[in-house]
């Protein structure tokens, strides 16, 4: 029997148990046809057909394929009808299915990427507010002697909270008056 080719887009599909126990599925194409497309051949391994459908997601529907097909006519309820079986199917724009899964992978790890790089530079923000704050209250609490140990730990965090929440400056004139008020209130 001669196969015709062309290609579908599929609406639909609809799983059917035969008496027999063999499944087959309905397919809707859009070209208004039906087709029919047997899980297994006949000596029981799965077809080539149904292994095509089956391996992309909800069997494809909404998916492109080249499809193989025979007619056959026969007799349901009385009328004759011609059964499409499916012998073989390629989906239609795989490459490009697999370009934009590639694409959408590589956004995805730029996107984790971008992340780490960001708490990365939290981390580092973080480590230089401390490390100001430091300096800046080591240099006074040399020079005043009933200062505690816990009132400069108290002083170094409350300063570098201040920092951290700053943009970047690298000159100290450009900080903003209220971190110039929260150094002016440390007890020196």
């Amino acid at each position: 029997m001669e196969l015709l080719k062309t290609t579908i887009t599929i609406l639909s599909v609809e799983e059917k148990t035969t008496k027999n126990g063999k499944t087959m599925f309905k397919i809707k194409g859009s070209d208004n046809k039906s087709y029919q497309l047997w899980q297994s051949k006949q000596d029981g391994t799965d077809s080539m057909a149904y292994i095509a459908f089956s391996s992309i997601p909800k069997m494809g529907v909404g998916k492109s394929f080249d499809i193989s097909y025979r007619e056959e006519q026969g007799e349901y309820g009385g009328k004759t009808i011609i059964y499409r079986t499916i012998a073989n199917a390629i989906p239609v724009k795989q490459e490009e299915d697999e370009i934009e899964t590639a694409q959408s992978k590589v956004t995805g790890e730029d996107e984790k990427w971008k992340e780490i790089r960001n708490e990365k530079r939290d981390d580092i923000k973080w480590m230089n507010a401390i490390n100001n704050a430091s300096l800046i209250i080591s240099k006074k609490i040399d020079s005043f002697a009933e200062y505690s140990i816990e009132d400069a730990k108290k002083d170094v965090k409350e300063l570098a909270n201040w920092y951290y929440k700053l943009e970047p400056y690298f000159i100290n004139d450009d900080l903003p008056d209220e971190l110039d008020k929260a150094i002016a209130n440390i007890p020196f």
